[in-house]
């Protein structure tokens, strides 16, 4: 079972990434790119989430990956493997064209 703070990381993801596209088709380049970092940013919280269930606060892109790969990387292979499958089904994907 998703956790309700999953599924509202989730949402407003997804929310962000929407943005981000409606913003592209407006030649607003600049801000379909906040807006891809946000859907990112709260992507990764997501997985850390997931991972590890520590609700991470920082905004800022670049930390909350630095921590998720921390995270994963003090896992053993077998732990990190199972952890990555079990995201792979979960995770939004991003698609850039």
């Amino acid at each position: 079972m998703v956790s309700d703070y999953v599924e509202l990381l989730r949402r407003r993801s997804r929310a962000f990434l929407r943005e981000a596209e409606n913003h592209l088709k407006y030649g607003e380049s600049d801000i379909a790119c906040f807006c891809s970092e946000q859907a990112l940013q709260l992507e990764l919280k997501k997985i850390l989430y997931r991972i590890t269930g520590q609700v991470c606060r920082t905004h800022r892109v670049h930390e909350v990956l630095a921590f998720t790969i921390h995270q994963l990387s003090s896992l053993e292979v077998t732990e990190c493997l199972d952890k990555i499958e079990e995201l792979k089904s979960s995770t939004l994907v991003i698609k850039m064209s």
